[in-house]
């Protein structure tokens, strides 16, 4: 398994996280323990920080029944791991096999839903594009939301390497041309990549709507209308966003 992945660049670009309308509260709360133990809370909550060592039927009735709680046991979490490590493929693909092999001690793992751009990649895309390809995303943030670039790099249809390219060595200039951009990506990482420009706000709704018909119909529109830019732009690339959207 690589670890040198960045997977909350990864997560805070195409899962970005969603709250609730007049509530910071996420909907699950995970709670890591050894027997009867609690080890480690993830939520946020401050004051279940504290459960820490208290007995898990504490920590669960502190959560109570107005969300979700997942409690995982550490020796299955070891043992799931060490069958997702004997999966022959990268990160991404580890990732799924721990998820299905992953049995919590109380509750059930959040539903499983694939990003729009992955199921694009593993459909009968494959027997258009290299084998080796690099996807850059460039996300236009307005008012609070910050700009976010990311560059996930696909070999033989698995997601191989993601991260947000480091580009504190490329003058400013060449930053701002997209174009330049995804030429000097390409050489860093000798696979074609293809550049994608677009408002941060409309991807992150195709992100949330997910793998259906109108996620790709309003893609397409959007690359028609130029409100999403290709860098560069490849005819082949856009005929298949538009013919997925048509399916």
């Amino acid at each position: 398994m690589d670890l040198g992945q960045d997977w909350d660049a990864l997560n805070r670009t195409l899962y970005p996280r969603k709250k609730a309308k007049g509530s910071s509260e996420s909907d699950t709360v995970f709670v890591a323990h050894h027997a009867d133990r609690v080890l480690r809370v993830v939520g946020d909550r401050d004051d279940l920080l504290f459960s820490t060592g208290t007995p898990i039927a504490e920590t669960l009735n502190a959560i109570g029944n107005s969300r979700k709680a997942v409690a995982i046991d550490i020796a299955e979490m070891d043992r799931a791991i060490a069958e997702a490590l004997k999966t022959d493929g990268a990160i991404y693909e580890q990732v799924l096999r721990l998820r299905e092999e992953l049995k919590p001690s109380r509750g059930k793992l959040p539903e499983w839903v694939e990003h729009f751009l992955f199921a694009g990649v593993r459909s009968w895309w494959g027997k258009f594009l290299p084998s080796s390809f690099g996807v850059y995303l460039h996300l236009e943030g307005r008012e609070n939301v910050e700009t976010r670039s990311i560059l996930l790099v696909f070999r033989k249809g698995e997601l191989q390497e993601f991260d947000e390219p480091d580009l504190s060595a490329v003058s400013r200039e060449r930053q701002s041309d997209l174009d330049e951009v995804v030429k000097i990506l390409r050489e860093r990482h000798r696979v074609p990549v293809q550049g994608f420009a677009m408002d941060r706000a409309d991807f992150d709704a195709w992100s949330e709507a997910g793998n259906v018909s109108s996620t790709w119909k309003n893609l397409a529109r959007a690359v028609r209308s130029h409100r999403v830019t290709m860098h560069p732009f490849r005819f082949g690339i856009a005929a298949l966003v538009g013919a997925r959207g048509l399916i």
